[in-house]
């Protein structure tokens, strides 16, 4: 009996004691605007939306498709607005999950952060993550995280992309690289970090600082996707966002 009561108030006070980051609430996303996602579609016949499948999916039952239609060199992108202001420096987590349909024997969807470096509250630099670009020979010498997996189509995938996972930047007015590069040359995001310490993510002129999105690549290119299980956490605020039909 003794023991029993124990082990009761030891589960009691975990339970209290738990962090909101511990807790990890998960937020269901199925419409446009829901937790601050929104759609934006720049190709003209493109889509994006929520829908069932592909199964069996990381969480729930559907998930967010993105597809640039006939225009490769336009996007489909879910923009989320909510964590303008937020420090890159107290990130501590961020990954989702894909499952491709058809690209152009690269791209997966990939992020984009607006980043303001100087305090102005205006993006310097476009921080780009890329599923392909995560390990030695794909990306730079020092992306080795071994839970990144080969990039594979019809499959669901997760993918991390914290400060020790890799990235690259351009300048957001003239597009010139700002940080690392793409294939071979990225970084590690703590390495940018260091350079801008006090970088924080904007959102520009009222569309989301961050964005997961298919497309900008040759015109002729089709890209066909679905994401899910986007979690995400700054310091202790810590949220799983699942897009279901």
């Amino acid at each position: 009996m003794r023991k029993f009561i124990s082990v009761v108030a030891l589960l009691s006070v975990a339970l209290f004691t738990a962090s909101p980051a511990q807790a990890q609430p998960r937020r269901i996303v199925n419409s446009n605007g829901d937790f601050s996602w929104f759609i934006r579609i720049t190709s003209g016949d493109g889509a994006a939306g929520f829908v069932r499948g592909p199964n069996p999916t990381p969480i729930g039952t559907g998930s967010a498709h993105l597809s640039t239609g006939t225009q490769g060199d336009q996007s489909a992108e879910f923009r989320n607005t909510a964590f303008h202001g937020q420090r890159l420096a107290n990130l501590r987590d961020l990954s989702y999950s894909t499952f491709v349909l058809s690209n152009n024997g690269q791209q997966f969807p990939y992020l984009i952060l607006h980043v303001d470096t100087n305090g102005d509250l205006v993006a310097e630099d476009l921080l780009f993550f890329e599923p392909p670009f995560q390990s030695p020979g794909n990306g730079g010498p020092t992306c080795a995280d071994p839970s990144q997996p080969d990039t594979l189509l019809t499959t669901w995938q997760t993918w991390e992309a914290t400060l020790d996972n890799c990235w690259y930047g351009l300048d957001a007015a003239t597009f010139a690289p700002s940080f690392a590069g793409p294939g071979i040359a990225t970084q590690p995001l703590s390495d940018y970090v260091a350079l801008n310490p006090n970088a924080r993510i904007v959102n520009p002129s009222g569309l989301g600082g961050i964005r997961l999105l298919v497309g900008f690549a040759l015109a002729a290119d089709r890209f066909v996707s679905y994401v899910d299980n986007f979690t995400l956490q700054f310091g202790i605020y810590s949220r799983i966002f699942d897009f279901e039909l």
